[in-house]
């Protein structure tokens, strides 16, 4: 039975699930995003300029001396440029930017926190892999040595030398090593499908 292929170490796994898992992102998403709303907030401390323009008519002095036929009023345009500076608002800015401070911080939080719970969960799933390929390496032997057992316990029966009960004793040992090796190997299938899941793999 072939073995399932692991991480060749925790480093690597670590790497490829902060790259692949859609919860990190979306913790960073979130860090992202409030980190925007403390400097959207911020802006409310810092000077502002707009541009107006306006236009209009108004008549023109000594209407009476211009020729006849044309207007007494002149068209009127303004462009300029107004500049706002923020003096004092009842500590409004501040105390937005002090709840979008508390929210950013909370994300951050939240996102190292997942983020540490990514590296036990990556950390965990290779040990439990490397703890099954152990058994699965051990009851591998116990297997060939079982049967091989057996074919001498058969040989000795079919020969004369040996009797029934030393057959199916040997048997039964067979049976337990092939048992404890289907176990390992289920085993050690569940760990990889974990690691799978803790970099952020998408099972068969």
């Amino acid at each position: 039975t072939n073995e399932p292929p692991v991480c060749p170490e925790a480093a690597t796994c670590m790497r490829q699930a902060l790259a692949q898992r859609a919860d990190y992102h979306a913790a960073q998403a979130a860090v992202s995003a409030a980190d925007a709303s403390v400097r959207a907030a911020r802006a409310g401390y810092r000077p502002t300029v707009s541009a107006q323009a306006s236009y209009g008519t108004r008549w023109m002095p000594d209407a009476t001396d211009q020729p006849e036929g044309t207007d007494d009023q002149v068209g009127v345009g303004r462009v300029g440029l107004v500049l706002e500076i923020p003096l004092f608002d009842g500590h409004l800015t501040g105390s937005k930017v002090a709840e979008q401070k508390a929210r950013m911080l909370g994300a951050q939080e939240r996102s190292r926190k997942l983020e540490l719970q990514i590296r036990f969960e990556v950390e965990t799933a290779l040990s439990e892999i490397a703890s099954a390929r152990e058994r699965v390496q051990t009851s591998k032997q116990a297997v060939g040595q079982a049967e091989e057992s057996f074919r001498i316990m058969k040989e000795k029966y079919d020969l004369g030398k040996g009797t029934m009960t030393d057959v199916l004793d040997a048997q039964t040992a067979l049976v337990t090593a092939q048992t404890s090796y289907a176990r390992a190997l289920a085993d050690l299938a569940v760990a990889d499908a974990r690691r799978k899941l803790a970099v952020g793999g998408i099972l068969p």
